[in-house]
């Protein structure tokens, strides 16, 4: 009798940053992308090219957390804005904004917080 084989566990990482977004104002506005550096329950910071974003400003968002496929549709509004150069002799100009959620369902909140668990980010 032949022994069988076992076949390899394949393991496939998945980065959990960067997280596509999506912003917009209202529904007939065309979509302002981003990058999500880093989520909480309070909110998130995201890295776009080019700021067309002013704090106090409320936008209405769409991104999808990695390992779950949650997607998550709330509200937020731009707390902070800065800007920075990516590369010193590009001279590539890079903007980061800090949006916090409006009201966040316990839904999602509950998801962000398994997400965040099971990348072990630190708070």
């Amino acid at each position: 009798m032949a022994k069988k084989m076992k076949e390899p566990i394949v393991v496939t990482k998945i980065k959990p940053y960067p997280i596509a977004v999506k912003l917009w104002t209202s529904e007939t506005s065309p979509p302002f992308l981003g990058d999500i550096l880093r989520v909480t329950k309070l909110g998130f910071q995201m890295e776009v090219q080019n700021s067309l974003l002013n704090i106090k400003e409320q936008y209405q968002l769409e991104f999808t957390l990695p390992f779950y496929n949650k997607t998550i549709k709330e509200t937020a509004r731009v707390v902070k804005t800065m800007d920075s150069f990516k590369d010193d002799k590009a001279k590539v100009k890079s903007y980061l904004i800090e949006l916090h959620f409006v009201s966040l369902s316990k839904d999602h909140e509950k998801a962000i917080i398994e997400f965040e668990t099971a990348i072990k980010q630190k708070l």
